[in-house]
């Protein structure tokens, strides 16, 4: 987890790791600034954090020298991966002739898993009158017309 603020000169800290990034000795803190702090979470998490605010001076009898301490719960879903295809269609297309189109599918944002059973819904729109097919060849060198059946896929696992 990365708790991430920006100093009044416009540099970012990840507070958990720098601290407040000022110095040692505390810095005078402006009754009227605000400093949004915020919260990077990387995978799944839950989690509460306690952010507090302490007096480094003890000058001001704060018990323990906590001048303010709250809990935040911070929660974090998994995710999926998500995907996107890729081809390359002909800029112009003769009825009756073949053209091949490789098509691949690749992560698009790495997430904390994958899915378990996919196949690739198909739905094919043509002007009247025209039919195409779309011809994909299986591990067993079988060819289907994946236009008349309306999917592809063995319902294998994508990779996270």
């Amino acid at each position: 987890m990365q708790l991430w603020a920006k100093d009044s000169q416009g540099k970012w800290y990840d507070i958990n790791v720098t601290g407040w990034g000022g110095p040692p000795e505390g810095f005078v803190i402006n009754p009227e600034f605000v400093t949004p702090v915020y919260v990077i979470v990387t995978e799944a998490f839950d989690e509460t954090v306690t952010l507090s605010l302490v007096d480094v001076t003890g000058d001001y009898g704060a018990e323990d020298n906590i001048i303010i301490s709250q809990e935040v719960a911070v929660k974090a879903e998994p995710f999926a991966s998500t995907y996107k295809f890729s081809y390359t269609v002909p800029d112009e297309v003769i009825a009756g002739k073949e053209y091949k189109v490789p098509i691949t599918i690749e992560p698009e944002s790495v997430g904390d898993f994958g899915y378990d059973r996919v196949r690739f819904n198909v739905e094919v729109t043509t002007p009247d009158g025209a039919t195409l097919q779309l011809l994909a060849e299986d591990t067993n060198g079988v060819v289907h017309d994946v236009a008349q059946i309306g999917y592809w896929g063995t319902g294998r696992r994508l990779p996270d």
